[in-house]
């Protein structure tokens, strides 16, 4: 099987050799391309993709400057892609050895596949005999889950569904797009062992905008799908702000701040957005 695997980027300079090192090194036999879509970066990523030319002879470089944001780079990959199999990582995480492999079996059976991640903190990558082999599945709830770092998709099908959501700038894209397919009676299938390293922000501050960014976006995600949230938003955010304000004692514990910090972010991001007028 013919396999085009998409990667957006914008300044992954400091990250993207990582990913580059783990797609030299898959142990898929069949055919495939890689496509690293650049939304206008302004340090060396492209130079530093380019070298990787000979390690990866499939690589092309796209130009996906004409928007903004991974969603416009996701869906300028997928029009640029020569295969109707497409999967989708990010420059700044990596993927195991058998990543493209187990990915592409399971599109055999399953027109949306996706997979786990293991959040490691950038700095600190494992080694792949320290993770898990086998990761739980998220727990059910109103949709399918789909992990924009790790999932796969038939391309026809990806078209169908009206490609990646690129009016949302913070992102939740990979699950407003489980929620467009699970409405439609479309399966998602979990590849447990389709395993992808993702990378987490090394600063306090620098997680803090990122989760900050992913309440606002969560917020707008529930606007606009309500069964996301079918009890109402009020309880879960009391929930969350009697986890964070309970817990401020862990900003002090350096093996507990960055839970602490991600979960207050998250929370911040929400109740701005929810303040703020629909639209």
């Amino acid at each position: 099987m013919t396999v085009s695997v998409v990667v957006p980027t914008f300044n992954g300079e400091p990250w993207i050799r990582d990913q580059l090192a783990a797609l030299s090194e898959q142990t898929y036999a069949g055919r495939w391309e890689l496509i690293i879509a650049d939304n206008g970066s302004t340090d060396d990523t492209k130079s530093v993709a380019a070298g990787w030319a000979d390690r990866l002879p499939s690589l092309r470089l796209l130009d996906a400057s004409g928007g903004r944001g991974p969603m416009h780079n996701r869906n300028q990959g997928a029009l640029a892609a020569s295969s109707d199999v497409l999967l989708f990582t990010d420059a700044d995480d990596i993927v195991c050895p058998t990543w493209i492999a187990q990915l592409t079996d399971g599109l055999r059976d399953s027109p949306i596949v996706t997979g786990p991640f293991v959040h490691f903190v950038d700095g600190r990558t494992p080694r792949w005999d320290e993770v898990p082999a086998s990761q739980v599945r998220p727990p059910p709830g109103p949709f399918e889950p789909l992990i924009g770092c790790n999932m796969g998709i038939v391309r026809e099908v990806l078209f169908d569904l009206g490609g990646f959501d690129e009016t949302s700038p913070v992102g939740w894209d990979d699950t407003d797009l489980a929620v467009r397919a699970t409405s439609r009676g479309i399966k998602i299938a979990w590849i447990e062992r389709a395993i992808v390293l993702r990378r987490r922000p090394s600063s306090a501050r620098a997680m803090w905008r990122k989760e900050f960014n992913y309440g606002r976006g969560w917020t707008m995600l529930e606007r606009r799908y309500p069964q996301l949230a079918p009890n109402g938003w009020v309880r879960p955010l009391l929930r969350r702000a009697r986890w964070v304000s309970v817990r401020v004692p862990y900003v002090a514990i350096p093996t507990r701040r960055r839970a602490w910090v991600a979960r207050a972010a998250s929370l911040a991001g929400r109740l701005v957005e929810h303040v703020r007028p629909p639209g």
